[in-house]
C-alpha cells in the first residue's frame, strides 16, 4: 500500500475497497421504511466480496476507518426534491439534499462520511423515498468506499 512519509509519522494512502456506478433500484432499508438503500448495475470493485446486492449494503469485513461517498448527479424527474444519505449501521452519518429550484433532472447531490467501523458493521448508501429517485440509467450516479488506515 502507498504510504506518504511526513516529519514523525508515516500515513497509509486511502484504498479503495468498494465503487459502483448506473443506480439500477433499490431496496427499502429494514432498519427505516424512509430510505432506500441504492443497488447499483456496475459493481466496479468490491475488493472483499463485501456488498450485498439482495439488501443493498457493503458488510464491513476490517475494523478500521472507512470514507464513503455518495455521489446523484441525475434524478428520474424535475418534479421533485432529491435526498441522499449515509448510513452506519442504523444511523444516518451524511445527508444532502437539493431543492428543484431550476425544474431541471440534472441536479448534483453529494454527500461524504467517514466512520470507524467494526468487523459486521454495515454501510449504505440511500435515498430518501419521498423525494425523487435517482436516473436508472448512465453513469450519473456512483458510489464508493475507502479503507482509511494509519500507522
Amino acid at each position: 500500500m502507498p504510504r506518504l512519509i511526513r516529519a514523525n509519522y508515516a500515513v497509509d494512502m486511502p484504498r479503495p475497497v468498494f465503487g459502483a456506478h448506473t443506480y439500477l433500484d433499490s431496496v427499502t432499508d429494514s432498519s427505516n421504511a424512509d430510505f432506500d438503500n441504492m443497488k447499483w448495475s456496475n459493481v466496479t470493485v468490491d475488493n472483499y466480496n463485501a456488498f450485498y446486492s439482495t439488501n443493498c449494503y457493503y458488510v464491513v469485513p476490517v475494523s478500521e476507518i472507512y470514507q464513503i461517498i455518495n455521489n446523484v448527479n441525475l434524478r428520474s424527474s424535475a418534479a421533485n426534491w432529491t435526498g441522499i444519505y449515509i448510513a452506519h449501521n442504523t444511523t444516518i452519518v451524511a445527508q444532502s439534499w437539493q431543492r428543484n429550484a431550476a425544474n431541471f433532472d440534472y441536479n448534483a447531490t453529494a454527500c461524504r462520511a467517514t466512520v470507524q467501523c467494526n468487523v459486521g458493521d454495515l454501510l449504505k448508501c440511500q435515498w430518501h423515498n419521498d423525494y425523487e429517485e435517482p436516473l436508472t440509467s448512465g453513469t450519473y450516479n456512483q458510489a464508493s468506499i475507502q479503507l482509511i488506515e494509519f500507522s
